[in-house]
């Protein structure tokens, strides 16, 4: 068991002892155990689980840094949420909108900016 704590830019916090982590990222999904060897992760849009004693917890977690030394992980995202957090409705209405978003973009910079949204809406939606 190790510390994690998570946290936001603006302040939201949680801190939870934990037998291992799955962290989003641009290349796949990364574990991180008790013994890991230090490392700094960059953490994509999607679903981070907790693994505790004697449970597993998911929460939807935006861009942000995973950092890891000495037995403790900090994460420091935009955003995270748990799924009675999250308003699936609008998850919906996000992943509609952002989906007709990247069909009618012609602009390279409002293409990936619709392409983050996709992702955002797709991932709050995994956990419904």
């Amino acid at each position: 068991m190790y510390k994690f704590e998570m946290m936001t830019y603006n302040g939201k916090q949680e801190s939870f002892n934990v037998k291992s982590v799955i962290i989003p990222t641009s290349d796949g999904n990364r574990t991180v155990l008790e013994k890991h060897m230090d490392v700094v992760v960059e953490v994509s849009a999607g679903t981070l689980k907790i693994r505790l004693e004697d449970d597993v917890n998911q929460y939807f977690v935006s861009d942000g840094l995973f950092y890891f030394s000495e037995s403790t992980g900090v994460m420091i995202v935009s955003s995270f949420e748990r799924a009675d957090e999250i308003d699936f409705q609008r998850a919906h209405v996000a992943l509609e909108r952002a989906a007709s978003s990247v069909k009618n973009s012609a602009d390279i910079f409002e293409l990936k900016k619709a392409e983050h949204a996709l992702k955002r809406a797709v991932g709050r939606l995994r956990l419904e």
